[in-house]
């Protein structure tokens, strides 16, 4: 990613949020770093699913975000849906039990769309007997 103008913000102004200059810090480190890791991790209602929309919008103008899977808390699954769409314009499927089983059939016979965009939350996760098989999980965690 160092390679791809480093020095340009491409989500700067790209979406329907009220500008916070803080919200752009993890999009400016990601650039920073030329990594694609990156934790956000702050206080509670300082926006962490806008920085989050940021970055995906900074690395979805770059061609580097065709794939997404958000996973968060069962509470947060409708929020997460709902601010990606409207202030973002990424629509998120809410993968349940039959998508979770779908998206690891796809994956294992390197059929998943190149365009994937899903939310499943934690619990869901936790609870799915695929998720038990390590050899599957880090599949899933790779692809």
């Amino acid at each position: 990613m160092s390679e791809q103008f480093s020095d340009t913000v491409f989500s700067f102004r790209a979406s329907r949020t009220l500008f916070r200059p803080y919200q752009f810090r993890p999009v400016i480190r990601l650039l920073a770093t030329g990594g694609l890791r990156l934790l956000i991790a702050d206080e509670v209602g300082l926006g962490k699913t806008i920085e989050a929309g940021l970055v995906w919008t900074e690395l979805d103008a770059r061609g580097m975000a065709n794939r997404v899977l958000v996973i968060c808390p069962s509470m947060l699954v409708a929020k997460w849906r709902w601010e990606m769409e409207e202030r973002f314009g990424f629509e998120l499927t809410d993968l349940r039990r039959e998508q979770l089983d779908d998206m690891l059939e796809r994956i294992e016979q390197d059929r998943l769309p190149s365009r994937f965009r899903g939310v499943c939350s934690l619990e869901r996760l936790r609870s799915w007997p695929a998720w038990s098989v390590s050899s599957r999980s880090s599949r899933i965690l790779t692809s």
